[in-house]
């Protein structure tokens, strides 16, 4: 088993990390002291890396901007980030990707560091996912997608063929995304406006 340190945590992941075999010696969350399931809680970033030097990374923080810090943070002092992918993927990732279980990468796809898929989030042939991007539970990207830097896509929406999201992008949960979005931008609805 590997062990790591995970940076941001919940149940899910925790599970996540130990079916794929990596041993979790702490837990590190910025928030106040929390119970994790019997993992050490440390709620510093520089105290974990002192406390523990050499161990990799997994982070699984849900915020694109938080996940951003820490990657640079991590890189800036030397720490390996690694992927953990529970999801299918079918083209090369960048560094730190992190698939939670049903989560799709088809063929084709470039796809920027630190990135998020959680359960069931699709990305179809021909997107392009920047570095941070966030795809919440069961939001599907159709082909051609572009997702800029640090954008979130919210719980159930979807993106239709060949739209363009910009960088530092909201998409509410549910949305169908049938145009181009500017950067800094935050869309909902149906059709998302």
């Amino acid at each position: 088993m590997v062990e790591v340190l995970l940076f941001g945590g919940s149940s899910e992941t925790m599970r996540l990390c130990v079916d794929l075999g990596y041993s979790i010696v702490a837990v590190v969350d910025p928030g106040e002291a929390k119970t994790f399931h019997g993992y050490r809680f440390i709620n510093s970033d520089s105290m974990a890396i002192q406390e523990y030097p050499g161990i990799p990374a997994v982070v699984s923080i849900d915020n694109c901007n938080d996940r951003a810090r820490v990657f640079s943070f991590l890189e800036r002092n030397r720490v390996e980030c690694l992927s953990l992918l529970g999801g299918t993927n079918h083209s090369p990732t960048g560094d730190g990707a992190f698939m939670q279980l049903n989560s799709f990468i088809s063929s084709d796809v470039t796809v920027g560091k630190g990135i998020r898929l959680n359960y069931g989030a699709t990305a179809m042939h021909d997107c392009k996912l920047g570095d941070f991007v966030t795809l919440a539970p069961q939001c599907m990207l159709l082909g051609g997608v572009t997702v800029g830097d640090m954008s979130y896509v919210g719980s159930c929406a979807t993106v239709l063929p060949l739209v363009q999201i910009g960088r530092n992008c909201m998409i509410g949960a549910g949305a169908v995304v049938t145009k181009d979005v500017l950067d800094n931008s935050t869309v909902k609805g149906v059709p998302a406006t």
